[in-house]
C-alpha cells in the first residue's frame, strides 16, 4: 500500500502539470481562431473578385442573385436577363460577329451590342453608357421585345431594345471595330444558313415585322 502512494506526484508537480494543459489548450484555441479569420479573410476577397449576376423570374423581375462562376458551372439552373441592342441606321440594320468573350455563339454575327448585366445594374443606365460611347447626343432609343431564349450555356430573360442611328457617320466607331449594315431582305436570304447566331434568327421575323415599312429592301 505505501508503494502505491509513493508513485502520487507531489501538488506542486500536479498544479504545474494543469498549467501546462490550460496554456496547451489556450494556444490550440488561438491557432483555431487564426484559422478562422484567415479563412474569412479568403472568403471575402473571393467574394469581392467574384462577379454577381442577377436571377430573374419569367415576367423579368429580379428575384435574387448568384456567382457567375456557380451559374456557369450549372448552366440553366438560374435565369438571367440579357439586354440586346439593335442598331438601326437609314433603314438597315448593323451587324458584326460576336465577341470571344461573349457569353456564347462566338464569331457568328449578332447585334453589337449585348449586355449580361451584373447584380444591382440598371438597363436604362447601361444604354445610356452605349450611346454616349458610341453615338452622338439626340440618338434615341425604344425597347422593342421581351422573350424566353434557352440554349446550352443557359436561360436567358432577354430585353431587345433599338438604338435609331439617323446619319451613318455616327456608325464610324462601330465600323472601326468590325461589321456593316444588312437589309431586312438580305437578313431574310441568309436566315438559316448558319451564318447568325440562333438567337439572332429568333428575332428575325419579328423585326422584320416591325421594321419592314420602313425599311429600303
Amino acid at each position: 500500500m505505501s508503494g502505491v502512494l509513493t508513485n502520487i506526484p507531489p501538488p506542486s508537480d500536479v498544479a504545474d502539470w494543469l498549467a501546462w494543459l490550460g496554456l496547451a489548450l489556450l494556444l490550440v484555441a488561438f491557432l483555431l481562431i487564426l484559422r478562422w479569420l484567415y479563412a474569412m479573410s479568403l472568403i471575402r476577397k473571393c467574394n469581392r473578385r467574384e462577379t454577381w449576376l442577377p436571377v430573374c423570374d419569367d415576367s423579368g423581375n429580379v428575384i435574387g442573385r448568384v456567382a457567375r462562376s456557380v451559374s456557369q458551372e450549372s448552366p440553366g439552373l438560374y435565369q438571367h436577363p440579357l439586354v440586346r441592342i439593335l442598331v438601326w441606321c437609314n433603314g438597315r440594320v448593323f451587324l458584326r460577329t460576336r465577341a470571344a468573350e461573349s457569353g456564347f455563339e462566338q464569331g457568328l454575327v449578332d447585334h453589337p451590342f449585348e449586355l449580361m448585366l451584373k447584380f444591382g445594374e440598371d438597363i436604362d443606365a447601361q444604354i445610356q453608357q452605349v450611346k454616349r460611347t458610341y453615338f452622338s447626343e439626340g440618338t434615341q432609343s425604344r425597347f422593342l421585345l421581351k422573350y424566353k431564349h434557352e440554349n446550352t450555356d443557359g436561360i436567358w430573360q432577354v430585353f431587345l431594345y433599338m438604338l435609331i442611328v439617323q446619319n451613318e457617320r455616327d456608325l464610324s466607331k462601330l465600323c472601326k471595330e468590325g461589321g456593316k449594315t444588312w437589309t431586312l431582305q438580305q437578313l431574310r436570304e441568309n436566315k438559316g444558313k448558319h451564318y447568325f447566331s440562333s438567337i439572332f434568327e429568333s428575332e428575325i421575323q419579328f423585326f422584320s415585322t416591325l421594321l419592314g415599312p420602313l425599311s429600303h429592301g
